[in-house]
């Protein structure tokens, strides 16, 4: 009766031991917080590919607005084109029979064009005839009006600027063969005339 009753109590105990299930809570912890790192990883990568997106566009929007200016592609000097085209160089003056008198004429010697156009323009007109401009050896003299009482002096047009204002007439009268100066010349549109100090240009800046 000993045997069997402390036998049974054995099969019982076995079988209470059997149906618990052990459980390590901290190997539980750790599993819950790796999936939350996990989805705070995905997060953190999604938003810096979104930030990147946003910077590619910007930067493209503004490689468009740079290339929005259009450089002049037609250079008529007499009248006919309005553009403006920046030259280097330095002022000379001649004393030159006009019309039976004579007067002393300013020329632009140009050294440097921004504009191929610009400087094929004043080949045609030299080759057409028209003295108003000259070329020598590959050295251009661009006219400029006439020099009177040490300043250039021009036909004024109908525009709010003078031909030269007097920043201009500073670059001009300080310029040399040594120590050249660039300008803008501004051209546009008018009717032939007849002159005597002929500025091709509307303005010289």
């Amino acid at each position: 009766m000993k045997k069997t009753a402390i036998l049974s109590i054995v099969l019982i105990f076995a079988f209470a031991m059997s149906a618990c299930v052990p459980v390590d809570p901290s190997e539980t912890e750790e599993d819950i917080e790796g999936t939350e790192s996990d989805v705070v990883a995905e997060s953190t990568e999604e938003e810096p590919a979104d930030d990147t997106e946003e910077v590619d566009d910007d930067t493209t929007d503004d490689a468009d607005d740079t290339t929005t200016t259009d450089a002049p592609t037609s250079f008529g000097i007499f009248g006919t084109d309005e553009f403006d085209t920046e030259v280097c160089g330095y002022l000379v003056t001649k004393e030159q029979d006009v019309f039976g008198k004579m007067q002393t004429n300013a020329y632009f010697k140009i050294d440097t064009f921004e504009h191929e156009g610009f400087k094929t323009s004043l080949d045609k007109g030299i080759t057409d005839g028209n003295s108003v401009n000259t070329q020598d050896s590959g050295e251009y003299l661009f006219n400029l009006g006439c020099y009177e009482d040490g300043k250039v002096v021009g036909v004024d047009y109908p525009k709010e600027e003078p031909y030269l204002n007097q920043t201009a007439q500073d670059k001009l009268a300080n310029s040399s063969e040594t120590n050249t100066a660039c300008v803008t010349l501004s051209f546009g549109i008018h009717p032939g005339y007849g002159c005597t100090c002929c500025n091709l240009a509307h303005q010289v800046r």
